[in-house]
């Protein structure tokens, strides 16, 4: 039935919002017409596996190292978080060998994607600041062929709106301003345009908004403090002493977790134990488990540790193509027309374009993060001591880090800072 331009709006501003409540500003009109609402979940999800966050947790590493050797020397940020969801959907309609490349790159099945899913989706709504939206748009013209089934998993088992589009100037218009009504505006633009034989586009969106447990005092902001990038130039950082925080180590890396207001998302920040080893040399040689138990707080050490860490003040934003890294990953089938495989969404469809965009700002009130992954498929054809062993992590020279769900170990969002860029 046809439904109004004000019935979409309304529908498009609720029904895929999944977490915190909409910015006061009134967001922007969509034109596309709403074809399903998205659906709450029928059940309570399981909590993720150690082995599915282990997995994923490879897989977050392995886009995060693809995405520096895109770009040496840059600071980089990205969301594995929007990067699943929007994965995870669109190989909910794979079979064959693109499923089993989408498998691999992932390390987790496509049932195990849907339940790390379910899991996500659910983890939103119980911390204040945290949002996760899915959309889905289909082409007018060739909306037809696109499985209904597929939309009724996607608007059941990912809370997806699906909208019926012309895939023109205006469907481009509407998923960025979807976007921006679902991060705030913190993502202005995740799509320029449309490629002309598009018939489906899968879209994610995640916000994050959370201030400190413990506030950083004034006092403890020491401006003008030196900062030793990768190449070893020098620049000035405002650097937050934040005392005494929770250690965290692997393999070559050590470091801090430092939590959020509600105790259920902490800030991880991680340098290398070699002060001349490159990033991604620590980080490559790292085990799915290994990094795991970092984020989830298990130490390599039966040593009781606690860090005096400081952070400098940062941000870094990312707007980018995934298919190089998805392609370097053993992701190949899934972007050619003549082998891509997804007859669960409709036949000759294939990956077209997978943009991803991700922003954080890191400072003394806490942290402000956003992503957006935006798919186009086209046609084709032991003993604890009594005191702490104190160790200085002063994150003063590159550093990974990451926002991270404390009770799972899953990095909603994952960066490197080689530069010391600030604000």
């Amino acid at each position: 039935m046809n439904i109004t331009r004000r019935a979409a709006l309304a529908l498009a501003l609720t029904a895929p919002l999944v977490g915190c409540a909409p910015a006061d500003d009134a967001p922007e009109a969509l034109a596309s017409t709403v074809l399903a609402e998205a659906k709450e979940p029928q059940q309570a999800a399981a909590a993720p596996s150690d082995e599915a966050v282990a997995a994923f947790c490879g897989f977050a590493r392995d886009l995060l190292l693809q995405l520096m050797a895109e770009s040496p020397g840059t600071n980089v940020v990205c969301s594995p978080v929007s990067a699943l969801f929007a994965l995870g959907l669109t190989m909910q309609g794979a079979s064959g060998e693109t499923l089993a490349q989408l498998e691999t790159a992932l390390g987790l099945t496509q049932a195990e994607v849907l339940d790390l899913c379910a899991a996500l989706l659910a983890t939103a709504p119980e911390h204040e600041g945290v949002r996760a939206a899915n959309a889905a748009w289909v082409s007018e013209q060739a909306g037809a062929g696109i499985s209904p089934d597929f939309l009724e998993l996607a608007a059941r088992d990912f809370s997806a709106s699906v909208y019926s589009a012309p895939f023109d100037a205006t469907t481009v218009a509407d998923i960025n301003a979807w976007v921006r009504n679902a991060t705030d505006d913190k993502i202005e633009r995740i799509i320029e345009q449309l490629p002309s034989d598009s018939q489906l586009a899968l879209v994610n969106a995640l916000l994050f908004k959370q201030a400190w447990a413990e506030p950083v005092d004034a006092a403890k902001l020491a401006d003008g403090e030196t900062f030793t990038a990768a190449d070893g130039s020098t620049s000035e950082v405002t650097m937050m002493g934040l005392g005494r925080q929770g250690w965290r180590d692997a393999p070559g890396l050590y470091g801090f977790a430092k939590y959020y207001e509600d105790g259920g998302f902490q800030f991880t920040g991680l340098l290398t134990e070699d002060e001349g080893q490159p990033l991604e040399d620590a980080l490559a040689p790292l085990g799915d488990a290994q990094l795991a138990a970092c984020f989830q707080g298990r130490s390599i050490t039966d040593d009781w540790y606690e860090a005096d860490a400081y952070l400098p003040r940062f941000s870094a934003s990312l707007w980018t193509s995934l298919v190089d890294a998805l392609q370097a990953l053993g992701v190949t089938d899934a972007f050619d027309g003549g082998r891509a495989q997804f007859p669960g969404i409709a036949e000759g469809l294939f990956i077209g374009q997978v943009q991803h965009a991700a922003t954080i700002d890191v400072d003394e009130e806490g942290t402000e993060a956003a992503a957006a992954t935006a798919i186009a498929m086209n046609s084709s054809a032991s003993a604890t001591p009594d005191q702490p062993i104190v160790r200085e992590v002063r994150l003063d020279r590159p550093f990974f880090y990451a926002v991270v769900h404390a009770d799972s170990g899953v990095p909603w969002f994952l960066g490197a800072n080689v530069t010391g860029e600030t604000f």
